[in-house]
């Protein structure tokens, strides 16, 4: 995967039109790159395996559109791959609490943790309850 990255990058550069806009960062899963498209707004592309930990993120970023989490432009299921609009620290936080209840029917991720809100599409498919654990209950 790593030494396909270069080419996936410029791939996907070319084919959602974008324009590297800074320096790239890195993470656990995942390469970010922060670039303009071609309307000039800013974006960030992240480029990641398909993993186990990765697959149900587009799905979880879909089904959130922006409240709690930034919000899924575009994405690549055969890359994992995705398009996201930036975020700053406060920009999608705290999610509105009165859109969704909070999930009852994953575990949460450390014992004793208070359940997380999020939508409830997390109780069926396409999120799996890991996924879910996963992206939407905080450490």
């Amino acid at each position: 995967w790593i030494d396909a990255l270069p080419d996936l990058a410029e791939g996907l550069l070319d084919r959602w039109l974008l324009q590297p806009d800074g320096a790239p960062t890195c993470g656990a899963w995942a390469l970010v790159l922060p670039v303009v498209r071609a309307d000039a707004t800013p974006a960030v592309l992240k480029l990641q395996p398909v993993t186990d930990h990765t697959v149900g993120e587009p799905d979880a970023l879909r089904a959130w559109n922006g409240n709690g989490a930034v919000r899924l432009l575009d994405h690549d299921p055969e890359s994992g791959s995705m398009l996201l609009e930036p975020s700053t620290p406060t920009a999608h936080w705290p999610p509105s609490a009165t859109t969704w209840p909070p999930c009852r029917s994953c575990p949460s991720s450390s014992p004793g943790s208070v359940p997380f809100p999020h939508p409830p599409a997390c109780a069926s498919s396409p999120i799996s309850a890991p996924t879910c654990s996963t992206v939407y209950h905080a450490p």
